[in-house]
């Protein structure tokens, strides 16, 4: 673990890389790691929580902040008071945030990444996964007149940026379904944040989401709407007894010589968020 992941610590280079630097913190991770290190204004709340363990979700958030100072081009808390930024953080009523015009999907990824719950924080390879879907989604936009917001100048790579090209209006819907509405995310009903599917608070405003079956009826019918449009996204799911293949909303398996009780709400939640989002890194 980095433990004082900071802008402050990011060296961007004008030929085309990126380099992490101050690696006096660093520190291998054990399961134990309970001491406070690190600049407040990018610390996660529950290394600020006294004999409280943390892991390499710690520095997801850390990165998380970053974003935000990528997006706004301000520092996080300027002019705030040390010790209120740290019971502001620590008790999850404050962290950063991005612009109101910010690009929907890096908004998204800033979210997740200040989740309040370690646990709902993407992973070092979800992000870079979800980094490249997003090159993936811009190498294929149709170019338009309108100005880029500052989230995209800041994200576009410039050899993508040369290689637009234009396409038809066909294209141009499948690659906006690609990048925009077809998605696992669900919006808060308070705030309008889009959470991963299996978050049971709002990573934004902390409401609590809908239960496991309301997101999977509601994800089952995004997903019949993302299958019209082109997509191919599994609706079923097998027994794991005698592999017969049921609706997704089965309780039990059709199969009247096993009857097996299917899985719950929950994990199929699970699986059909991931095959939705593996359907968008196909597109």
């Amino acid at each position: 673990m980095h433990r004082d992941l900071k802008s402050l610590n990011v060296l961007l280079s004008s030929t085309n890389y990126i380099k992490v630097a101050d690696f006096g913190l660093t520190k291998e991770f054990h399961l134990d790691m309970t001491t406070f290190v690190g600049t407040p204004a990018w610390i996660a709340p529950e290394v600020f929580e006294s004999g409280t363990t943390y892991d390499f979700a710690a520095d997801i958030y850390s990165f998380g902040v970053i974003l935000t100072e990528l997006e706004t081009l301000q520092v996080p808390y300027a002019g705030m008071n040390l010790f209120a930024i740290i019971d502001g953080v620590r008790s999850g009523e404050l962290r950063p945030s991005v612009s109101a015009d910010c690009a929907p999907w890096y908004k998204a990824l800033a979210d997740d990444c200040l989740s309040f719950d370690p646990k709902q924080r993407p992973t070092a390879q979800t992000i870079i996964d979800r980094l490249l879907l997003q090159e993936k989604a811009l190498a294929g936009r149709e170019p338009v007149a309108a100005p880029e917001t500052k989230t995209e100048r800041l994200m576009t790579p410039p050899q993508l940026t040369k290689g637009m090209s234009s396409s038809s209006s066909t294209s141009s819907t499948s690659s906006s379904w690609s990048s925009g509405a077809l998605t696992s995310r669900l919006p808060c009903r308070m705030c309008k944040t889009r959470n991963a599917a299996l978050n049971q608070h709002c990573s934004c405003c902390n409401e609590a989401m809908p239960n496991e079956s309301t997101k999977l009826a509601l994800l089952l019918k995004r997903a019949k709407v993302a299958n019209a449009k082109g997509f191919s996204i599994n609706l079923c799911i097998d027994c794991d007894i005698c592999e017969t293949t049921n609706v997704m909303t089965a309780p039990t398996c059709a199969d009247p010589e096993c009857g097996e009780e299917l899985l719950d709400d929950a994990e199929k939640l699970r699986i059909l968020s991931r095959r939705f989002d593996m359907a968008t890194s196909a597109a």
